[in-house]
């Protein structure tokens, strides 16, 4: 998956030409633009398991009570906050590196999230090229370059469109609960 949140784990190991090279049409910015007040509650915690990556370490989710999640897995913790889109969708906005004691550099990328009763649907969003341009958004030939909350309510709008009319299957991952949790 182009955008995944397993980014994370180039970011870590030092392979930053190998995550920039991943976020090739992905939904970034310069700077977080969901504030934690704005995050909403996604209702879940505890241990998920990728059913669409089996390979994939399972990942633990924290709510920190102040509008943030931390998403912890084998390589460390990713902080993330999630905008409500209705109807049980949100984006995610996933902080890669940088806001933990070590500092260093940052990114923030953007994922369409689903929330069902008994799962989550994880979209790997790639940036629509043919998409019409507003305020906020910058089309590259690698990414969506997002600088207003407004532009990310647009581009979450148009994908969870096309979602919900059967489009984007092949960019889901759907993550469950781990058995006992």
């Amino acid at each position: 998956m182009v955008c995944d949140m397993t980014i994370r784990t180039f970011v870590r190991s030092g392979l930053l030409l190998a995550a920039f090279s991943l976020l090739s049409a992905c939904w970034t910015s310069e700077e977080p633009l969901v504030a934690p007040e704005d995050g909403a509650d996604i209702g879940i915690s505890g241990t998920y398991v990728n059913l669409s990556d089996p390979e994939e370490a399972p990942t633990t989710f924290t709510s920190m009570g102040d509008g943030t999640y931390t998403m912890t897995d084998d390589e460390g913790d990713t902080r993330s906050t999630f905008l409500s889109m209705g109807d049980d969708w949100y984006v995610a906005q996933y902080e890669v590196g940088g806001f933990d004691d070590e500092g260093g550099e940052s990114f923030i990328i953007y994922q369409p999230v689903h929330v069902l009763e008994d799962s989550i649907e994880l979209y790997d969003a790639a940036c629509d090229q043919t998409i019409e341009p507003v305020y906020g958004l910058e089309l590259s030939e690698t990414s969506c370059d997002l600088s207003s909350i407004g532009a990310l309510k647009y581009l979450a709008r148009h994908y969870i469109k096309e979602v919900e009319s059967g489009e984007h299957e092949d960019e889901r991952a759907i993550w469950t609960p781990l058995d006992g949790e």
